[in-house]
């Protein structure tokens, strides 16, 4: 499996200049992750071939009816419950644990980045170009333009100032935004202190945020259901 993602990773670093799959973020002292995702890679394939070599060959195990209880007793079960109580996670839209919900703009760091007026509504996208749930969202972020879900859409690239980004993968994103609004800001400490995800979309309303969205922009209809909007 190890070698199948590293040849995934491979072939879009060198086909299309991705530096990383989106899901890790990237180290300050160096934001290029790729000499390091391929160092983590060759350290666990060698560890895997270790255990492989070295694992001891086990004569057959005696048959234990112990075994077949515990999986009818309590694995299938568990199995069960977890499949009754499965439902769509927090974050997948307002996460009510966030620090910034139903705070007023000016008593967030947002409030550097856009400037609300009381009787429109807002939705602020945070994203960087070669992340893959970033591009996902694209189309659901034009469509909550298109329906008249919010007034007004703003979009920031995080973008780090000691490396470019590639300008192919850059210029592909801000051509499938078409005319929405967006610009660059810098990946800074300022930015880290309340992003900690990507993409992370903010719906602002009466000059409050009401919700805050750490994972793929879902569609208006699906947000509207759940913000009973």
């Amino acid at each position: 499996m190890l070698l199948i993602f590293t040849t995934a990773f491979t072939y879009g670093h060198f086909k299309t200049g991705i530096t990383d799959c989106g899901c890790f973020g990237a180290f300050k002292f160096t934001p290029d992750n790729v000499s390091l995702v391929y160092a983590r890679n060759l350290v666990l394939l060698v560890l895997s071939l270790l255990v492989w070599r070295r694992y001891p060959v086990c004569e057959k195990e005696k048959e234990d009816d112990s075994k077949m209880t515990i999986l009818l007793g309590v694995m299938l079960p568990a199995i069960f419950v977890a499949g009754l109580t499965y439902r769509i996670p927090d974050s997948f839209l307002s996460v009510q644990t966030d620090v910034l919900i139903n705070k007023h703009i000016k008593e967030t760091p947002l409030n550097s980045f856009l400037q609300t007026e009381s009787d429109r509504s807002y939705l602020v996208f945070f994203y960087t170009y070669s992340c893959p749930h970033c591009w996902n969202s694209i189309e659901n972020l034009k469509q909550f333009k298109i329906s008249g879900m919010v007034d007004s859409i703003v979009s920031f690239a995080l973008v780090n100032e000691v490396s470019s980004e590639n300008s192919a993968l850059k210029n592909e994103f801000i051509k499938n935004l078409g005319s929405l609004e967006t610009r660059e800001v810098a990946n800074d400490d300022a930015v880290l202190s309340f992003i900690t995800a990507v993409p992370t979309t903010f719906y602002v309303r009466n000059d409050t945020i009401r919700a805050v969205i750490k994972s793929t922009l879902p569609h208006p209809f699906i947000f509207s259901k759940r913000m009973d909007i």
